[in-house]
C-alpha cells in the first residue's frame, strides 16, 4: 500500500479523535449484577413483564433479571448448543412475542443458536431458530417441552454468525446471518456467498447455503412470506428471480437490527478494516459486500478472493490482512455495479487509499487502531415527552473496540444521519448489547467476559473492568416536558403496600391487578433465616405473624416471575 503524505496523515489524526468526542450529559453508572454473573451474554431485551431478558452465548442460558435490583433466575438452559471458545457461535439472538403476557396464548420467545446437525461426523455446525412457550409450573419457565423449531439447517460457523433476531411491526421474524467469516483467518479458503441468492430449486429443497451474508424475513412459523422480494442476482428483473427467506443481501457481519416506530428497519455491521456500516434496510436491496465495503468509492479497500487463488491453491497460502499474493484475484470497488446496490447511510469510518493500517503505536495489535468501532448491536431512542433533550429519533450502537455507546441522530424523515456521532460511557469493557427502559431515562448494557478493547486510553486493553455483567446508566438531568411524560414502569413498591407497620398479629399485603401473580413473601430474622413463607394468587392477602416474637424482621417479596423485587423492614410489636 502507498503511504499518505505527512500532511494527510496529520489531518486524519486530528479528525478521528474529533469524531469520537465525548458528551457532557449527566449520567450515573452502576453494576446491576456482579461481574462474571453471565458467561458471554449476547442479547439483552426489555420484556413486556418489566424485566430484562438475557441470552448467554457460551453459558447456553436464558436469564430473566429485575432492572430494579438485579434479582435474577434462569428460565431455560439449552444443552444442545455448540460453541467454540473464542468463537462467535452459541446461543445468540432472542425475540419476545409482542403479545406475551396479554392473555392471548402467545407467550412465545424465539431463540437463535448453533447446533451440531450430524453428531456422527464431528461437528457439522448449523443454526436454527426455535420457539418456546413461557409457562408456569413451580415457577415461570421457558418450557423445554414446548420447543418448536421454526427453521433449522441455516449455515453456522465459529465466525460472523451475526445472529440478531427481531419481530417486526408486520408480525414477521427478521434474522441477520453473517458471511460466516469466509475469506479470512481459518476460513480464508471459503468463498463469500453474501452476493449469491438462492434459486427456486434450492429454495424448494431447503438448501440454505446461499443464505449467508443476508437479512432473512419469515413468517412466525418459519414459512416464506408471500410478499418477500423477488431477487435476481444479475439485476435482470423479477421474471428470473426466486422468492425465498432473503430480505436483503450483500452483508458482512450485521450484529445490530432495529425497527423505528414508523416501520423503517436499520442494521449495523462490521467492516473489514474500515467502513463499519449503518444501513437503512429495504426489501430486495444489495448492500455490496464483499465487492464493496461502505461506499462504492474505491477508497482503502480491495477485495481479494483467497479461495480462488490460482495457480497456487489457497490451502498453500498464509492469510494476511494487508497484502495479497499474486495468485489471489483482486477487485477494486469501482469494478462492481448492480442496479440494486444501496450504500450505507453512514460509515464508521471511511479513510483514503494509502491509510496506514499498521500504525507503529499499535505494533502487534493493529486492529485496535483500525478506523472501525466493532458495532455489536443497535437500538433506537424514541422517547419524546419525558425523554432526554435532543435524543429522540437517535440510533444507539454498542462498541466492542471502544467500550462505549455511540449515538447518531437521524434526520426527520429517517433517511439519513444528521450530524456526527456522540460517544457515551467510554469504559475498559466490550459492550455487547443495549436495552432501554420504556421511561427513556435508564439504559442497560451487557458486557463480554474477555477480549480486547481500546477503552478511554485508546490503547490495547485485555483486562476488562466489568466483565460478564449488566451496566446500568441512569440519566440525571432535566427531562423534556416532564409533566407530560408517560408513566414510568412501576416498581413493586409503587404497587404493593404492606401494613400496618409496626404490626400486631397480622400484616396485610395489598397489590394492584396488573401485578404478576403469584406473590410470595418470606419473613426472615436479621440473620437471614427464613421464619415464615406464604404464597397467594390474590391481589390482597393477610399473613399471620402472631407466632413471631416482638422485634425487627425483613420481609422479602417475590413476584410471579420468582424474582426478588422488594425488601421491607417489618416491626412486630
Amino acid at each position: 500500500m502507498k503511504k499518505l503524505p505527512a500532511i494527510t496523515v496529520l489531518f486524519i489524526t486530528l479528525l478521528y479523535p474529533a469524531l469520537l468526542q465525548a458528551q457532557g450529559e449527566p449520567f450515573t453508572s452502576t453494576q446491576l449484577v456482579p461481574s462474571g454473573t453471565f458467561n458471554f451474554p449476547y442479547e439483552i431485551t426489555y420484556g413486556s413483564n418489566d424485566s430484562l431478558w438475557v441470552t448467554e452465548r457460551v453459558g447456553k442460558r436464558v436469564v430473566v433479571v429485575s432492572p430494579v435490583n438485579g434479582g435474577r433466575r434462569t428460565v431455560l438452559t439449552l444443552t444442545t448448543i455448540v460453541y467454540q471458545t473464542g468463537g462467535q457461535d452459541g446461543l445468540m439472538g432472542m425475540a419476545i412475542h409482542p403479545n406475551m403476557g396479554k392473555g392471548m396464548n402467545e407467550d412465545y420467545v424465539y431463540l437463535a443458536y448453533t447446533y451440531d446437525a450430524d453428531p456422527t461426523a464431528g461437528v457439522l455446525r448449523r443454526t436454527k431458530i426455535t420457539r418456546y412457550t413461557y409457562t408456569i409450573g413451580t415457577t415461570w419457565v421457558l418450557n423445554p417441552a414446548s420447543a418448536l423449531d421454526i427453521i433449522s439447517g441455516l449455515q453456522g460457523s465459529v465466525d460472523h454468525n451475526s445472529g440478531r433476531l427481531k419481530i417486526g411491526p408486520d408480525n414477521k421474524l427478521y434474522y441477520t446471518i453473517g458471511d460466516q467469516g469466509s475469506n479470512q483467518f481459518g476460513n480464508m479458503c471459503n468463498i463469500i456467498r453474501a452476493l449469491d441468492v438462492p434459486t427456486a430449486a434450492e429454495v424448494s429443497a431447503n438448501d440454505y447455503t446461499k443464505y449467508q451474508g443476508k437479512i432473512l424475513r419469515m413468517n412466525l412459523d418459519g414459512g416464506i412470506p408471500a410478499d418477500n422480494p423477488l431477487i435476481d442476482p444479475d439485476g435482470g428483473g423479477p421474471q428470473v428471480a426466486a422468492r425465498s427467506h432473503v430480505y436483503s443481501y450483500g452483508h458482512r457481519n450485521p450484529q445490530g437490527l432495529v425497527f423505528a416506530p414508523d416501520g423503517k428497519l436499520y442494521a449495523d455491521e462490521h467492516g473489514p478494516k474500515t467502513d463499519d456500516e449503518i444501513n437503512l434496510i429495504q426489501p430486495g436491496k444489495n448492500y455490496g459486500w464483499p465487492r464493496v465495503a461502505g461506499y462504492n468509492d474505491n477508497m482503502a479497500y480491495v477485495y481479494g478472493e483467497w479461495g480462488s487463488s490460482s495457480p497456487t491453491p489457497c490451502g498453500s497460502l498464509s492469510f494476511s490482512d494487508y497484502t495479497f499474493p499474486a495468485s489471489v484475484p483482486q477487485y477494486q470497488e469501482n469494478t462492481y455495479s448492480h442496479p440494486d446496490f444501496t450504500p450505507p447511510i453512514q460509515t464508521i469510518y471511511t479513510v483514503p487509499t494509502g491509510y496506514n493500517f499498521q500504525d507503529p503505536s499499535c505494533t502487534g495489535n493493529y486492529f485496535i487502531c483500525w478506523p472501525t468501532t466493532g458495532p455489536s448491536s443497535l437500538d433506537i431512542y424514541t422517547t419524546t415527552n419525558g425523554g432526554i433533550p435532543g435524543w429522540a429519533n437517535s440510533l444507539l450502537i454498542t462498541s466492542l473496540k471502544r467500550g462505549s455507546v455511540l449515538r447518531y441522530k437521524l434526520s426527520a424523515d429517517g433517511l439519513a444521519i444528521s450530524g456526527s456521532q456522540i460517544e457515551y460511557w467510554n469504559t475498559n469493557n466490550r459492550f455487547r448489547d443495549i436495552a432501554i427502559n420504556p421511561a427513556g431515562n435508564e439504559f442497560y448494557v451487557i458486557t463480554d467476559n474477555s477480549g480486547a478493547t481500546s477503552g478511554p486510553s485508546s490503547g490495547f486493553i485485555t483486562t476488562l473492568d466489568n466483565p460478564g455483567t449488566i451496566m446500568r446508566f441512569t440519566y440525571q438531568g432535566l427531562l423534556l416536558s416532564l409533566q407530560d411524560a408517560p408513566a414510568k414502569p412501576k416498581r413493586v413498591n409503587d404497587i404493593v403496600r404492606i401494613y400496618p407497620n409496626p404490626a400486631g398479629d397480622v400484616i396485610t399485603i395489598q397489590g394492584k391487578k396488573e401485578f404478576r401473580k403469584p406473590l410470595r413473601i418470606q419473613l426472615c430474622n436479621l440473620a437471614g433465616v427464613v421464619l415464615k413463607e406464604e404464597t397467594s394468587f390474590r391481589n390482597q392477602f393477610q399473613v399471620d405473624i402472631s407466632g413471631l416474637v416482638p422485634g425487627v424482621y425483613v420481609l422479602k417479596l417475590y413476584d410471579g416471575n420468582e424474582m426478588e423485587e422488594q425488601i421491607e423492614k417489618v416491626i412486630k410489636q
